[in-house]
């Protein structure tokens, strides 16, 4: 799985992706109980962006986030 990441640039940002979306939800979850609406729209602006980015790389592998669903 190593080399598939040191190879494939487009898992290589998946497995980006995936950290990024981590971290996101840490902040989410810190700023939800303050309830600071502008840093928290933010993050949640930036985590629909890893999404969307997410959907379209593994539509490269022909994956879809409807298959994921079943």
């Amino acid at each position: 799985m190593k080399e598939a990441l040191d190879t494939d640039p487009q898992i290589s940002r998946m497995a980006d992706i995936l950290e990024q979306l981590r971290d996101l939800n840490q902040l989410i979850k810190l700023h939800l109980p303050r309830e600071n609406k502008f840093m928290l729209k933010q993050y949640e602006f930036r985590k629909a962006k890893f999404l969307q980015e997410l959907k379209e790389i593994l539509l490269v592998y022909e994956v879809s986030v409807e298959d994921l669903a079943t």
